[in-house]
C-alpha cells in the first residue's frame, strides 16, 4: 500500500506536466501529490495516515466531477478512488491487527506442559 502510495503521489506531483493542466488543477495536484508521498513516508503517524491518504483520495475523486472533463476528470477519478480505496483498507487492517493483539495479550496464558 504504502509503495503504491508513494508512486501514486508522484504521478499526481508530475501529471499536470504530462497531461498539461494549469491553474488550480496544477496546483491541486502539485500539493495534493507531494502531501500523499510525504504521509506514505511518514511511518511514525500510525494508522492516521491511512485516513488522511484515503481522505485526499476522496476528495480528490469529488472534485474531478466537478473539474470538467477529459484527462483531469479521469485522472481525478482513477487515482483518487484508488487512494480513497487504499486508505481505508490500509487503516482499517492496522486497526484490526492492532484490536486483535489487544485482544491476544488479555486472554490468560495457558502453561506449556
Amino acid at each position: 500500500m504504502l509503495a503504491t502510495s508513494i508512486i501514486l503521489g508522484i504521478w499526481l506531483v508530475v501529471a499536470p506536466f504530462i497531461l498539461g493542466f494549469s491553474g488550480t488543477a496544477l496546483w491541486t495536484n502539485l500539493i495534493l501529490g507531494a502531501a500523499v508521498a510525504l504521509l506514505a513516508l511518514l511511518s511514525n503517524l500510525g494508522k492516521g495516515r491511512f485516513y488522511a491518504i484515503a481522505a485526499i483520495g476522496l476528495f480528490l475523486a469529488v472534485t474531478a466531477l466537478f473539474a470538467g472533463g477529459g484527462a483531469l476528470l479521469w485522472n481525478g477519478l482513477i487515482v483518487g478512488v484508488i487512494l480513497a480505496y487504499l486508505g481505508y483498507q490500509a487503516g482499517g487492517s492496522e486497526g484490526y491487527q492492532a484490536r486483535n493483539h489487544e485482544q491476544n495479550e488479555s486472554l490468560p496464558r495457558q502453561p506449556h506442559h
